[in-house]
């Protein structure tokens, strides 16, 4: 009976053992499996908040693109105005020289006339 017993105890002490070893097997597969759900779950809002940068990123691509082709038409009809002003400019230009080239023949033709006035007041 004793003997009975003292192998009943060390079957006992064994398999108590054997659970505690169990136990901490499991809690150290717990442990790691928390900490892999904490990786994923951080990974997720990763990914999550990437999607959510590169959405805002095209969109901010776009304002961009909207903003440079409308600076783009401004300049555009900006060069067109100058080129006509130009053109006006010239024009004005071409008028000033030939109001220019009238007043002088004028002075010339008063000239002439006074003195062919004054000739003919010396021939008198």
């Amino acid at each position: 009976l004793q003997t009975t017993h003292q192998t009943l105890q060390k079957t006992h002490d064994a398999l108590l053992k054997s659970n505690r070893q169990l136990e901490q097997d499991h809690k150290q597969k717990e442990v790691r499996l928390n900490r892999a759900l904490e990786e994923i779950e951080k990974l997720k809002q990763a990914v999550k908040g990437a999607g959510g940068d590169a959405k805002e990123k095209l969109e901010q691509a776009k304002r961009t693109q909207e903003r440079l082709l409308s600076d783009v038409k401004r300049l555009q009809r900006q060069k067109a105005e100058l080129l006509a002003a130009f053109r006006k400019q010239a024009l004005l230009v071409d008028v000033v020289k030939r109001q220019k080239m009238h007043v002088e023949a004028a002075k010339l033709l008063q000239f002439t006339e006074e003195e062919f006035v004054r000739a003919l007041n010396w021939e008198v």
